[in-house]
């Protein structure tokens, strides 16, 4: 005589919940910093066990693994095999529908990595650069101005020389090219009144 295994639907849902728990655990820690995705981290972060951790993911292998597998879920397969310029533009206005169901965003602001100086003086150059910027666009709206602060930012920040050397395997003279490229043509094009909202 066989014996049936006993499957309880309540047990698998209940383990498949935890296990979405940790992944979004995991989610909130690489926000912050990526080689932080530890069992014992993303227990803290997911508030369970570490020993629950190890159940659902028995390596640290496991868990990246179906990180990878839980983030391309969350925001679709990276397509950059396939990319395509002209569809950087789109795909970037996409973000904001990508992140909306997720505590990504929120995570970031409430949980900063930078101490509360480093986010004082930040805040004290964009303010300048955002006065500097309204020079330029005086007509502009103070949302437009400050949608143009986050370019120039993002162009200026230290982050392109780390990604720079991180990413790309470059001396940071290497990087320095483009990103002044890039803002001397767009303070140009902004001269000229060719703004990105008209």
């Amino acid at each position: 005589m066989t014996t049936r295994k006993y499957v309880s639907k309540l047990r698998s849902e209940q383990t498949k919940g935890t296990r979405e728990r940790i992944l979004a655990g995991a989610a909130r820690i690489t926000l912050l910093d990526a080689t932080r995705l530890t069992h014992a981290a993303v227990a803290h972060s997911a508030g369970v066990s570490e020993r629950t951790v190890y159940r659902h993911f028995p390596s640290v292998s496991a868990l990246h693994e179906a990180f990878s597998k839980y983030q391309e879920r969350r925001f679709g397969r990276d397509q950059g095999e396939e990319l395509s310029l002209d569809e950087l533009p789109t795909s970037y206005e996409r973000w904001p529908a990508r992140i909306e169901s997720t505590v990504a965003l929120d995570y970031m602001v409430q949980e900063p990595k930078e101490p509360p100086m480093l986010t004082k003086s930040r805040r004290k150059r964009y303010q300048r650069l955002e006065r500097a910027l309204r020079e330029v666009v005086p007509d502009a709206t103070q949302t437009q101005v400050r949608q143009l602060v986050l370019v120039f930012g993002a162009l200026l920040s230290p982050e392109v020389f780390r990604r720079g050397r991180l990413l790309l395997r470059m001396d940071p003279r290497q990087v320095v090219p483009g990103p002044a490229w890039a803002l001397r043509v767009l303070i140009d094009r902004l001269r000229q009144g060719d703004a990105p909202w008209k």
